[in-house]
């Protein structure tokens, strides 16, 4: 992507803070997207009387996992 390459001619620190940006916080976010749809869904299938249920893993996508280390 030509944002690791930008990254690669800054100094250490911005380029730890924008592959966090880049490769943990925004998958993250994505993820947590992907969950906020499926629950809301998931609200109005059980207002109008459904059940629903997740496929194993699924429960991961809301859960918030620590960066590597060797991000800043």
């Amino acid at each position: 992507m030509w944002r690791e390459m930008i990254a690669m001619e800054t100094d250490e620190r911005n380029y730890q803070t924008i592959m966090r940006e880049l490769h943990h916080d925004q998958p993250y976010e994505m993820a947590r997207g992907i969950w906020d749809t499926l629950d809301a869904a998931g609200e109005r299938v059980r207002d109008a009387g459904g059940r629903t249920s997740y496929a194993p893993g699924m429960e991961q996508l809301k859960a918030y996992v620590r960066p590597p280390r060797q991000f800043v």
